[in-house]
């Protein structure tokens, strides 16, 4: 009730808004486990598979050393000049 209180809302609205979360949540576990030919199917799927990859790449971009990574990907080549202009493009902000 407080946090409802804190964020202007009615507390029924609070909950439906924790409700819609867990279930985008349990959707995006369900289709992290059906093969990508089955998601790829459904665009809706689709599109949600794609932001949930999109997250884990920001998340591997906050938690990994950045020259580490520039030394591996660029000195030694194992990124081609596409990936690494999409890997320089998740990291802006």
């Amino acid at each position: 009730d407080a946090e409802a209180k804190r964020l202007h809302l009615k507390q029924s609205d609070l909950d439906k808004i924790i409700e819609k979360a867990r279930l985008a949540r349990e959707e995006s576990v369900h289709l992290s486990k059906l093969p990508l030919h089955q998601i790829a199917g459904n665009s809706a799927h689709a599109v949600e598979h794609y932001k949930t990859l999109l997250s884990e790449m920001r998340q591997l971009a906050l938690l990994t050393d950045p020259q580490q990574f520039d030394a591996l990907a660029v000195d030694k080549q194992r990124l081609s000049e596409d990936e690494l202009h999409i890997w320089r493009q998740i990291q802006q902000p």
